[in-house]
C-alpha cells in the first residue's frame, strides 16, 4: 500500500497519507458515512465504508454566557467566575488564585457532564483557552470512572497565550455503556491573581 485517504462524508477530506490512520472533528451532530481508500504503488485502489453517528455536545453549558452552573474550581482558596469577553460570545469563565501563593488553578465538571458513556462512542473533548499573562502550560485531562474507580484518562496540554486557542483531545472508553467521564482543565504552579480564561468546552461522541 502507497497511500490512504479518508472521506468523512460531511464535504471533508483527508489524505493522500503513507499513514493508515487519521481522526477528524465533525462540526454538527448527524449520521455519516466514513470511506477509507487504500492505494498501491501500482495505482490499484480499493475502498471501505462505515457508518459514524456523532452525538452534539454534550456539555450543557459550554460557554458561560448566564452562569457558571454545571462547573466548579478543583481546590479551595481559588475562585471560579464570569467575566466579559469570551471565544465566540460575549462571557467566558476567569479562574483566579485568591490565596498568597503558588496553587493548582483548574475548572472541572460538577457533576459530570457524560454520566453514562456508549459502546463503541470515541468522545472528542475540547475547550478555548487564553491568559492576559501568558506562558504558562494549561493541560486539559479526561478521565474515566466506573463508580469511583479510574479506569482510564488521557490529556492535552497548551502555552498560553493572549489569544484564544483551542485545546483539543480524543478518548475511546475503556468501559463504554458502564462508565463516566470527568472533564478537568487545569494549571500547575499558578501564582496569586487571575490567572487565566476558559470558554466554548465541548464533549462530543462520535
Amino acid at each position: 500500500i502507497a497511500t490512504y485517504s479518508f472521506d468523512w462524508g460531511d464535504g471533508t477530506t483527508t489524505g493522500p497519507q503513507p499513514g493508515p490512520t487519521a481522526t477528524h472533528t465533525y462540526a454538527s451532530a448527524g449520521s455519516y458515512t466514513v470511506t477509507a481508500t487504500a492505494t498501491d504503488s501500482g495505482g490499484l485502489a480499493a475502498t471501505g465504508s462505515a457508518p459514524v453517528a456523532v452525538l452534539g455536545n454534550l456539555i450543557g453549558n459550554p460557554g458561560f454566557e448566564t452562569s457558571t452552573a454545571g462547573w466548579n474550581t478543583i481546590l479551595t482558596g481559588t475562585t471560579l467566575a464570569r467575566a466579559a469577553g469570551g471565544h465566540s460570545g460575549g462571557w467566558s469563565a476567569l479562574l483566579t488564585n485568591t490565596g498568597t501563593s503558588s496553587t493548582t488553578l483548574g475548572l472541572n465538571d460538577s457533576p459530570n457532564w457524560v454520566t453514562a458513556t456508549r459502546t463503541g462512542t470515541t468522545y472528542t473533548a475540547s475547550v478555548w483557552v487564553r491568559s492576559d499573562s501568558p506562558g504558562a502550560v494549561v493541560k486539559l485531562k479526561v478521565r474515566e470512572y466506573t463508580g469511583s474507580t479510574a479506569v482510564g484518562s488521557t490529556s492535552a496540554s497548551v502555552s498560553l497565550t493572549t489569544a484564544w486557542q483551542q485545546v483539543l483531545l480524543g478518548y475511546a472508553p475503556v468501559a463504554g455503556g458502564s462508565s463516566s467521564l470527568d472533564f478537568q482543565l487545569y494549571l500547575s504552579s499558578a501564582p496569586p491573581g487571575p490567572s487565566f480564561r476558559a470558554d466554548d468546552a465541548a464533549i462530543v461522541g462520535g
